[in-house]
C-alpha cells in the first residue's frame, strides 16, 4: 500500500468519509506492510468518534486491540463504544492513572455512559484509578448522582467495606452519608482504619467539622456518633 492511500485509509476513518474508506480498502493488498494495520485505522477511527467507519472497519475484519481500546476511552462516545463491545471491546479494561472505563464515566457523572457499561460487564468492584478507588468510593468521594450510586449497588458494588463514609464526609457528600449510614456503615468509623484516606486520622464527627460540614455534623448525631472514638 502506497503512502497516499495509507494516509487516505486514515483521513477516512479520522473524518467519517465512508465512501473514501471502502475505496481506499479496495485496494489493500493481502497483506498490509507494517506501517500501518487495519487495527491502527480502527484506532483511528474509535478516538474520532467515527461510528460510520468504525462500523466499515469492523466489516472488514479490523480487530478490537488494546490500541484500539485506548483510543476509544480516550474519544469515542456511546455508539462507537456500543459496536466496539460487539467485536470484543473489554468494559474492564483499565489505563493506570487515568482509570477505567466505568469509574470515569461514574467521575464525569454520566448516568447513561455508566449504564451502558454496567449493562455490558463492567464490574463496579474493580479499582483501576488511581489510589485504587473503585467506581462506588469514586461517587463517594466526588458528590456524583445518587441514581448513579443505584446503578452501581444493583449491579453488585458493595457498601460494606471501610473507607466510603470518610471519603463522603471528607467531600461534604451529603446524600452519600445518609446513604451509607442507612446501608449500615458504622458512623464511629475511625478514618485510619482505611487506606482511602492515609493521611488523615480521627473519628467521623472530627473530619466533618475540620472539613466544615455541619450538615453532616448533625447526620452523625443523630446516627449516634462519638467523638470520643478510638480504633
Amino acid at each position: 500500500m502506497s503512502a497516499l492511500s495509507t494516509q487516505g485509509l486514515l483521513a477516512a476513518a479520522r473524518d467519517g468519509n465512508v465512501d473514501q474508506l471502502r475505496s481506499c480498502l479496495s485496494l489493500l493488498p493481502v497483506v498490509l506492510p507494517p506501517v500501518v494495520s487495519l487495527d491502527d485505522v480502527l484506532a483511528e477511527a474509535a478516538r474520532s468518534n467515527q461510528a460510520s467507519t468504525v462500523s466499515v472497519l469492523l466489516q472488514h475484519g479490523a480487530k478490537v486491540t488494546y490500541v484500539v481500546q485506548e483510543a476509544a476511552h480516550q474519544g469515542g462516545e456511546r455508539e462507537v463504544y456500543r459496536l466496539l463491545i460487539q467485536h470484543g471491546l473489554d468494559v474492564n479494561c483499565g489505563f493506570g492513572h487515568a482509570g477505567g472505563p466505568l469509574t470515569e464515566a461514574v467521575l464525569a457523572g454520566d448516568l447513561e455512559w455508566v449504564k451502558l457499561l454496567l449493562d455490558n460487564g463492567a464490574d463496579p468492584e474493580l479499582a483501576p484509578l488511581y489510589g485504587n478507588q473503585a467506581a462506588l468510593a469514586v461517587a463517594a468521594a466526588n458528590s456524583v448522582d445518587m441514581g448513579i450510586v443505584d446503578l452501581l449497588m444493583k449491579h453488585g458494588a458493595r457498601a460494606d467495606y471501610k473507607g466510603l463514609l470518610p471519603l463522603a464526609v471528607k467531600e461534604g457528600n451529603v446524600p452519600f452519608v445518609q446513604f451509607i449510614l442507612d446501608q449500615g456503615a458504622n458512623e464511629n468509623e475511625r478514618v485510619e482504619e482505611s487506606y482511602l484516606l492515609p493521611e488523615m486520622k480521627g473519628s467521623m464527627l472530627q473530619l466533618a467539622m475540620e472539613s466544615g460540614h455541619n450538615d453532616i455534623v448533625e447526620i452523625l448525631l443523630k446516627h449516634g456518633a462519638s467523638f470520643n472514638t478510638r480504633k
